[in-house]
């Protein structure tokens, strides 16, 4: 039998991939992204929309409704959600974007509770220097000297919850969660390595995988005007010698 664990990452995955599909079927991406580009390309023949009939997609909303109500069944009394200490917030993170992208948000309908809940949360792991890391050091400063193990899990971890803060900021205009995003825009620029990427906390090196979630928050962070935000950190990772381009 699978682990709790295990069956929230595949929900968590399937979920995320259900709603990317549904809109493009639909051509609705959000408001903050819908451009005439995405609205022509939502129309384009290379869409799902002809894969599944629409009785087969209720039947992919019904199995949606379905996998949310399971992971709302396990989330924790503190508002987590399942998983090792060192992936904290960065899966708490994660559930939240599975119920934002199908149009759930906190303090509203029938898991606004539990997302608040699970907002708050994030919103506690992080520290004074706007690390989001359960298990990072509670400083004022950048402090790298810590475990491998930890720093690789927590660098995703905070680009993941960056990314949901942005996010939430973005679509509420909230100012809960604005200087919270704020802090964690401003610890990312700080941690960007040399060449444009990031890795790990560290500044001498970069890692695609990782960076790629930090592009996804910063670029969040850009759409929803937060402020003191650098754009030349997007414009070097874009930049002809940035990682980006020479990896």
């Amino acid at each position: 039998m699978l682990s709790p664990r295990i069956r929230i990452i595949a929900s968590l995955v399937l979920l995320l991939g259900a709603a990317e599909l549904r809109a493009q079927v639909n051509g609705t991406p959000s408001p903050r992204q819908r451009t005439p580009q995405t609205v022509t390309a939502a129309h384009a023949d290379d869409t799902p929309r002809e894969v599944l009939s629409e009785q087969e997609w209720r039947q992919v909303d019904k199995s949606v409704d379905r996998g949310l109500t399971f992971l709302a069944a396990q989330q924790q009394p503190d508002g987590s959600f399942p998983s090792d200490r060192t992936a904290q917030p960065g899966v708490t993170s994660l559930c939240v974007l599975a119920f934002m992208a199908h149009g759930h948000n906190p303090g509203t309908g029938p898991y606004g509770e539990q997302l608040d809940r699970a907002v708050k949360y994030i919103t506690s792991c992080q520290k004074q220097n706007g690390l989001l890391m359960l298990l990072g050091n509670n400083e004022p400063e950048i402090n790298r000297a810590i475990a491998h193990e930890v720093g690789v899990a927590g660098t995703y971890d905070h680009a993941i919850s960056s990314l949901t803060l942005c996010e939430l900021y973005g679509m509420t205009q909230d100012s809960r969660y604005r200087d919270p995003a704020q802090l964690a825009v401003d610890f990312a620029q700080d941690i960007q390595a040399a060449e444009g990427g990031w890795r790990y906390q560290r500044r001498e090196d970069s890692d695609m995988s990782v960076t790629g979630w930090f592009l996804m928050g910063l670029q969040s962070a850009r759409m929803s005007g937060l402020r003191r935000f650098n754009g030349n950190c997007l414009d070097h990772i874009a930049s002809p010698d940035a990682y980006l381009r020479i990896t």
